[in-house]
């Protein structure tokens, strides 16, 4: 696992998975957000819309938790949450869908691109495979990591990440660069 910024600078000779991790980076981390809960305790979402934040039910139970949330994306730009405007949750599945605003006026930021949200039909997640993580883990930096699939079902994934705790709402791909899951 390595913690990464926009000055990383990835040479030659590096293997398949690093490869894999660098090119995660630049491509994805735009539409990240970090979602203050209150206290000490953070979460991850993601911009699937230019307005709309999808994070954990966990993260974001409610309106008032959401309504009480602090949301910074990873440009550095402020976000409100509006839930009023819109707001879905499933505790079954675990996922929030909350409506999103940038708060720091800059309506020339850049935070979706069709190529961010790229899924697949047929994901690579067997017992096994590897697969890479892009969120917030216990430093507090937006970090990529990477992990294997050790209990594959239909309705369960369970990973090993070498015991990195990752903030739920993180984003998982597979070894193709899809999105595959959330943490």
């Amino acid at each position: 696992m390595g913690v990464l910024s926009e000055t990383w600078c990835f040479c030659n000779g590096l293997g398949k998975s690093e490869r894999m991790k660098a090119s995660i980076f630049p491509s994805k981390a735009s539409i990240l957000a970090r979602i203050a809960l209150g206290g000490s305790l953070f979460g991850t979402g993601f911009l699937i819309h230019s307005n709309l934040l999808l994070t954990t039910h966990a993260n974001l139970p409610s309106v008032s938790a959401a309504e009480s949330s602090e949301i910074r994306l990873q440009n550095g730009v402020g976000a409100c949450l509006f839930p009023h405007r819109f707001f879905i949750t499933s505790s079954v599945l675990d996922l929030t869908i909350v409506g999103l605003d940038v708060m720091d006026g800059d309506s020339s930021v850049q935070v979706l691109h069709p190529q961010y949200l790229k899924t697949c039909s047929k994901l690579n997640l067997d017992l096994g495979s590897a697969v890479y993580l892009l969120g917030y883990a216990e430093k507090r930096e937006l970090t990529v990591g990477e992990g294997k699939v050790v209990i594959a079902t239909d309705n369960l994934i369970m990973l090993s990440t070498d015991g990195v705790m990752w903030n739920p709402g993180s984003a998982g791909y597979d070894v193709h660069g899809n999105l595959a899951f959330m943490v």
